[in-house]
């Protein structure tokens, strides 16, 4: 804030060489364009190849700065993460507003008679949030746990109320890179596919995090981990 005028700090890194500067105040997370998260590819990727076995001795230690390796355990995150998603069971998701982070409350549900898809693999369900004046506004959700990578994929939203009903056609895929007690970390991927594994690594402030605690969400959220699609 200088002079009544809100600022946002803003950062580019591409190639290694990162670019900073301060702009007007946004109010998005990353602007009206979101950049691929960074990332370290599997060794052995080099001409198509299949990725190489990873080595768990070695991998912390030989990542650039502020980086974290993708986990080995998949297959349990998946199961873990597929016992929590059920009808009731309510997130909280960090997201931009013109005063900073609020924290939106979403619940997994049913879907019932929304078109989404017939094709995806996985788990499927509605995340619902209860909007003003009696509408809602529901996302398709599919989740698919595999044994290298465990993958969720948004679409909509359908946002319903008054009689109306519209479907959005926005839709976004995420890896799962954490199942903590109080979270769901996520790195945005639109790139990949069921079961994708070549990522060894990604950069730990380009990750969405969905939190299942409200306190937990007001403690932690911030504009670096609040959702590119969620509002």
């Amino acid at each position: 804030m200088a002079e009544g005028h809100r600022f946002q700090r803003v950062v580019q890194e591409r190639d290694g060489v990162e670019l900073e500067g301060w702009a007007e105040w946004i109010g998005t997370p990353r602007g009206d364009h979101r950049c691929k998260p960074r990332i370290v590819e599997q060794p052995g990727r080099v001409g198509g190849g299949p990725p190489e076995p990873r080595r768990p001795a070695a991998r912390e230690t030989s990542l650039p700065p502020g980086y974290l390796a993708m986990p080995l355990d998949a297959a349990s995150l998946g199961q873990r993460l597929l016992a929590l998603a059920r009808p009731g069971t309510r997130l909280f998701v960090p997201v931009a507003a013109p005063d900073g982070v609020r924290c939106a409350e979403y619940a997994f549900s049913e879907l019932e008679d929304i078109p989404f898809w017939d094709d995806r693999p996985g788990k499927r369900l509605g995340l619902r949030r209860e909007r003003e004046r009696g509408r809602s506004e529901t996302y398709g959700v599919a989740l698919a746990g595999g044994a290298k990578a465990v993958e969720v994929i948004l679409k909509g939203p359908v946002v319903e109320g008054g009689g109306e009903r519209s479907v959005g056609l926005a839709d976004a895929t995420y890896l799962v890179v954490d199942l903590t007690p109080e979270a769901v970390v996520l790195l945005p991927c639109p790139w990949c596919g069921p079961g994708d594994a070549h990522i060894a690594a990604y950069h730990r402030d380009d990750v969405e995090a969905w939190f299942f605690d409200r306190g937990a969400c007001e403690r932690q959220g911030s504009i670096l981990n609040s959702s590119g699609l969620l509002k």
